[in-house]
């Protein structure tokens, strides 16, 4: 169990942090935090618990995914910590990737280097693989080549304000704000932002920029009207 947040809009690192930490709960072995700035993507990643990385942070932007991690595949390392990144890509991902093993047998695969033990790295590695000719693109293709369960948020050196989510089997939400845009594994995390809520479904796929979320399934654009929440923080808290 993992905890995701991503953040468009001004003071977008310390929003991740923060969400981070109403997240704490679902993984306190490593975290991350990947910052989209001047066309680059800085990526900072911490073995421990959350504290260890908000010490080491030093960059700000106005776009940024975060992670906080309970491993599963591969030990609490740095090394292992998301985000995981290939070519120009980077996500976060909270799930399972059931064919990994099959997927590096892949000969198309096979050469890859993968410098994780995690199941995660390689989705970085497909999606930079793919031709498409947008990020979104990418990640809808990448994904026909998974099975199991995955909430995915992916960022691009080449997108820079863009942020592509997806999910399956995996919880993953979508807050609006009037000038950008939250994303988390949990509505904690968003709940001190806005209570205006898009609930991702299964097989969904989504593009979020700072004043525009665009969802799509099975190929097909489809239309999610916000969710009011009318509870606080304290009460989602208590379950």
């Amino acid at each position: 169990m993992c905890g995701i947040v991503g953040y468009i809009g001004d003071n977008a690192v310390q929003n991740v942090l923060n969400g981070l930490e109403t997240l704490e709960y679902r993984g306190y072995d490593s975290a991350g935090i990947a910052v989209s700035k001047n066309g680059s993507i800085k990526i900072i990643k911490r073995e421990g618990r959350l504290e260890v990385l908000k010490q080491a942070v030093d960059i700000d932007g106005t776009l940024a995914i975060g992670h906080t991690r309970w491993s599963t595949h591969g030990k609490p390392t740095e090394t292992n910590a998301h985000p995981h990144t290939a070519g120009k890509i980077t996500l976060v991902h909270n799930g399972i990737i059931e064919n990994f093993h099959h997927l590096k047998q892949l000969s198309w695969l096979r050469d890859i280097e993968l410098v994780s033990e995690t199941d995660t790295e390689i989705i970085a590695h497909i999606i930079n693989l793919m031709e498409g000719p947008t990020l979104f693109a990418k990640v809808e293709m990448a994904l026909s080549h998974l099975q199991g369960s995955y909430a995915l948020v992916v960022v691009s050196e080449d997108e820079p304000d863009t942020i592509v989510v997806a999910r399956k089997h995996s919880p993953l939400v979508v807050g609006v704000l009037d000038n950008g845009a939250v994303i988390a594994s949990d509505i904690q995390a968003i709940l001190p932002h806005t209570n205006k809520i898009v609930v991702l479904a299964d097989f969904d796929i989504g593009i979020v920029k700072k004043n525009e979320i665009t969802l799509y399934q099975h190929g097909q654009r489809i239309t999610r009207e916000p969710l009011e929440i009318a509870w606080s923080v304290a009460q989602s808290s208590k379950g």
